[in-house]
């Protein structure tokens, strides 16, 4: 008995100790240390998520897209913070894939911009990630609630390009076309409007597609008309010119000898690929006389030509909106040999971008007026903030009379000169060819059958509305920049002008038509056209003769004052003549498709209207 109740003592013992260290623990978890252990609660039960901001799209300058973001539905079961910082459910999407590849660029996994816009404008279109906390219950199934905090994401901003897509896709199947053409190794083009600095087209032969950026090497990415540097040639000749004209070196009429295309400097000759005799200045630029330019060299001299090759913005960069560019090279004066000053006012021991070149082109066609480039037109954000780019000018290099003699002189290079192939019926076009040696890795030396190509002009020649350049790299049979680059430009100009759509072809036309009226001294330059647009008009209106130049102003004079005229037939014409001809009668031509004309409104008449129009009706494209 006595046995029984100590048991019974013990286990009561037992349980009051028991119950005792329960209310300790309970009185520990629930006051002493409640805070931490709720805490601790609520940390497993909740989590921070990322909130991925939109990233901006891309457009060109008429709202075209370019690129743009596809976001996911986002599944909160499938996200975890740690493991899946790379997977955002989102997929970068490129409309256009290779064309304009390199400029757009593209992301990375971790959708950062990696090339071309998608890097250098980065910031404003990635935008600004938020953050939301989440519930977690017992089976790890995510919820929102609406009582937690949470940070809303900032979508990136919409960037608007100075590019036209439309006109890009001309410039690169040109490109490409007479890369094959000529079997070349490679080559670019491109095309600025001249009063702005703008880029409309950036072309090069890799054909980059940022939809798959992991098929193409590192090198394929890159831009090459900012990334490569080659020594241009004979279109380096327009700043040699440009220097001996505003320091009044020389007028355009003032003579120097050829010499028999052969001239010594330092127990090297300078060669002409033909012998000449005396040219003028404006006949040495037309024939592009290596010897003729070599003794403007020793006029100008080393300080005058490395100031004005500075002042054109060679040897620097110019600060486009884009990554990779590269400065190029213009020794210093100090390191000059003494037969640097020569070959570099033809074009070698200098080293230049086709920007640069594009941009000293561009200056000349801009009254003297070095602007920088520019391939970002505006940047709109979210809260519909629109931010233009300031089109800023870099510096006033030439006067602007020295840039439209200069211009005149290049009318000369089409016209009856070395860039022949590079003619547009109807317009007044300027420009220059290139036909530089490059080095023969193996020698070291100038090498005789590798050779880049080019062509930069522009058009109309009073206030020109394009400057387009085109460059072929190793040719494989040599040819030279007239042979190779010139006639694509014709053909990229053409092009433009056949789509009225693109809205360059009443500023090239109509400008140029005005300036053939208002300037007779350049009737010259254009009566070296003449003779097929003569034969068209022969053979449509049955004129018994060819129609000289007299005959044309005459005509010309009178479209503008309103007196009668005949609109001729230009059905069964190609569009390029048909163009002509409408425009030696003072008729403005509206073109709907391209090659041949197959109907006309209005139809053959006669009409008395100064502003009269005619649309051609075409048999592709329309």
């Amino acid at each position: 008995m006595e046995s029984a109740r100590t048991r019974l003592l013990v286990i009561m013992a037992i349980m009051l100790a028991s119950v005792i260290m329960l209310t300790g623990r309970l009185f520990y978890i629930q006051i002493v240390a409640g805070n931490r252990y709720a805490e601790k609660s609520r940390d497993q039960a909740q989590q921070r998520m990322i909130l991925h901001a939109k990233r901006g799209s891309l457009f060109d300058r008429n709202g075209t897209l370019l690129a743009t973001t596809l976001n996911k539905p986002l599944d909160l079961q499938k996200q975890d913070s740690d493991s899946d910082k790379n997977s955002k459910g989102i997929t970068r999407v490129y409309p256009y894939g290779s064309i304009g590849g390199t400029i757009v660029g593209y992301t990375g996994i971790d959708t950062y911009g990696q090339g071309g816009i998608e890097l250098s404008a980065d910031a404003a279109l990635r935008g600004e990630d938020g953050w939301a906390i989440v519930m977690r219950d017992a089976r790890n199934t995510r919820y929102r609630k609406a009582d937690l905090p949470e940070k809303m994401p900032v979508n990136g901003a919409n960037v608007y390009l100075s590019l036209d897509i439309a006109l890009q896709e001309i410039v690169q199947k040109t490109l490409l076309q007479t890369i094959e053409q000529f079997a070349a190794r490679g080559g670019m083009a491109m095309v600025m409007d001249p009063q702005t600095g703008e880029i409309l087209a950036m072309a090069d032969e890799l054909g980059f597609n940022p939809n798959t950026p992991s098929r193409f090497s590192l090198a394929n990415r890159r831009n090459r008309c900012i990334s490569d540097i080659y020594e241009p040639g004979s279109t380096f000749k327009v700043i040699t010119s440009a220097t001996a004209l505003m320091d009044n070196i020389l007028k355009e009429s003032d003579s120097i000898n050829g010499d028999g295309g052969a001239y010594v400097v330092f127990n090297e000759t300078i060669r002409d690929h033909k012998p000449y005799g005396m040219l003028s200045f404006t006949d040495a630029l037309a024939f592009s006389s290596n010897v003729c330019f070599a003794k403007i060299a020793n006029m100008v001299g080393n300080e005058r030509l490395y100031r004005y090759a500075k002042n054109f913005g060679f040897g620097a960069n110019s600060g486009l909106d884009l990554p990779g560019e590269e400065d190029g090279i213009v020794h210093p004066i100090k390191n000059w040999s003494g037969r640097t000053r020569v070959t570099m006012a033809i074009g070698q021991e200098v080293s230049v971008t086709f920007l640069q070149m594009m941009l000293a082109f561009s200056c000349v066609a801009n009254d003297g007026v070095l602007r920088k480039p520019s391939i970002i037109r505006s940047v709109e954000y979210p809260a519909h903030q629109i931010i233009p780019t300031k089109r800023a000018a870099v510096r006033q290099v030439i006067s602007p009379a020295v840039a439209r003699r200069l211009r005149t002189m290049m009318v000369e290079v089409v016209a009856r000169g070395t860039g022949k192939t590079a003619d547009l019926p109807g317009v007044l076009v300027g420009g220059k060819t290139g036909t530089s040696q490059k080095i023969d890795a193996q020698t070291g030396a100038y090498s005789n059958s590798l050779f880049c190509s080019s062509f930069i002009g522009f058009a109309p020649i009073d206030k020109p509305a394009l400057v387009c350049g085109v460059l072929i790299d190793e040719p494989l049979g040599g040819e030279t920049g007239g042979m190779a680059a010139a006639p694509a430009f014709s053909k990229i100009l053409h092009e433009i002008i056949s789509r009225p759509t693109l809205g360059y072809a009443e500023k090239i036309l109509n400008t140029s038509y005005d300036s053939v009226v208002a300037q007779t001294a350049h009737m010259s330059a254009l009566a070296q056209r003449l003779p097929g647009i003569n034969k068209m008009i022969k053979d449509t209106l049955g004129t018994s003769k060819p129609r000289g130049i007299d005959s044309l102003q005459s005509d010309t004079l009178g479209a503008l004052a309103g007196v009668n005229k005949q609109i001729p037939n230009c059905v069964g014409i190609e569009l390029r003549t048909a163009i002509d001809t409408l425009m030696h009668y003072g008729i403005k031509p509206c073109v709907n498709g391209f090659g041949l004309v197959v109907s006309q409104r209005p139809r053959p008449s006669r009409y008395n209207e100064a502003t009269a129009a005619c649309t051609l009706y075409c048999s592709m494209g329309g």
